[in-house]
């Protein structure tokens, strides 16, 4: 596979990239290794990253026994962001359905290693702001759509198709809700895989002189077939030694 790594330059109002501006380097490969509370990465695969950003990379051809995870119902998880929104207490409800429960799956996370290092990942953010003062206060209301692709390996095909629906209170703020639903459509081969995850987002804060409400709609799909980009934004530091620990996607849990 072939891509290039960009940077994140500001992040304040909104997201901005640029170039690439690490150099010549490498392009390393890694998976998480079981248990996955001890945070340990093997590297399975290495390319060379030119010092325009371009890269090239072979995917693993085995993948460490380690390194696979069970993927069902009981042990994927589904609903975190919600979760997370609601401080614990979103209700879902919806099962999706799986074609098997006896596969397994691991991902492989990518690193760009020059003058600059950084694990990173295939990411789209589209993301507007708008600020009203009404009647009943300021009025903030906030959209925004990340796409994030991830390289996924599973020992057997799997079909994942369904809908789970959530709702919860809003997390730190005294009154509001959390609505959305995650939708699964997606049909992974034996083998490796490309993934897509897009994450539709819209809030409205009210503020007055007694009161904050929020109110949060939330859209979660995943999808299979192709990554959202072929540029790799440099997202996080990468691990460089085992206990480190850095963001994860929805298959990187």
């Amino acid at each position: 596979m072939s891509g290039t790594v960009i940077e994140v330059k500001s992040s304040n109002p909104t997201l901005t990239t640029g170039p690439w501006t690490g150099g010549a380097g490498r392009v390393d490969g890694f998976m998480d290794i079981a248990p996955l509370t001890s945070h340990q990465t093997e590297v399975v695969t290495t390319g060379a990253l030119a010092a325009s950003g371009d890269f090239t990379l072979s995917m693993p051809t085995t993948v460490p026994t380690t390194a696979l995870m069970p993927f069902n119902p009981e042990t994927v998880v589904l609903t975190g962001l919600f979760v997370s929104l609601t401080n614990g207490e979103a209700t879902c409800t919806g099962t999706p359905t799986f074609s098997t429960r006896s596969a397994q799956q691991s991902s492989l996370r990518l690193g760009a290693i020059g003058t600059v290092s950084g694990e990173m990942r295939p990411q789209l953010l589209t993301e507007t702001q708008t600020t009203q003062t009404t009647a009943q206060g300021e009025v903030i209301k906030t959209s925004s759509v990340l796409q994030e692709g991830a390289l996924v390996y599973f020992d057997a095909p799997v079909t994942l198709n369904g809908t789970v629906t959530c709702s919860g209170p809003v997390a730190l703020a005294p009154s509001g809700t959390v609505t959305g639903k995650v939708v699964f459509n997606a049909k992974f081969v034996k083998g490796w895989n490309k993934a897509n995850i897009t994450l539709d987002q819209n809030a409205v804060v009210t503020t007055t002189s007694s009161t904050v409400n929020a109110d949060i709609t939330l859209n979660i799909t995943l999808t299979a077939g192709s990554l959202p980009t072929d540029k790799w934004t440099v997202v996080s530091p990468i691990p460089t030694s085992q206990g480190v620990k850095a963001p994860r996607s929805f298959f990187m849990r």
